[in-house]
């Protein structure tokens, strides 16, 4: 029986060598990008800022912005 993903979260230590196995051995295709700039794109695109990158205690990166329409939508790096 063949799995089809919809979306896969791949956590790594080398942001070049990592997504080019993934996609060139693996196939698969990279959809979004969490390397740092992120958050600045994300405020430049009319979000505002509801926690600056910070690292948690518990063993992640994360910051959270609210979108135009008011919801929070937070983006996690596991470090």
């Amino acid at each position: 029986m063949d799995i089809t993903g919809h979306a896969t979260f791949l956590p790594h230590d080398d942001p070049d060598a990592s997504p080019a196995f993934h996609r060139d051995a693996l196939g698969f295709k990279v959809r979004g990008d969490g390397r740092p700039g992120t958050f600045t794109r994300v405020r430049a695109g009319g979000a505002q800022a509801a926690q600056e990158p910070a690292r948690q205690p518990y063993g992640v990166r994360d910051r959270a912005f609210r979108h135009p329409a008011g919801n929070l939508t937070r983006i996690n790096e596991i470090r």
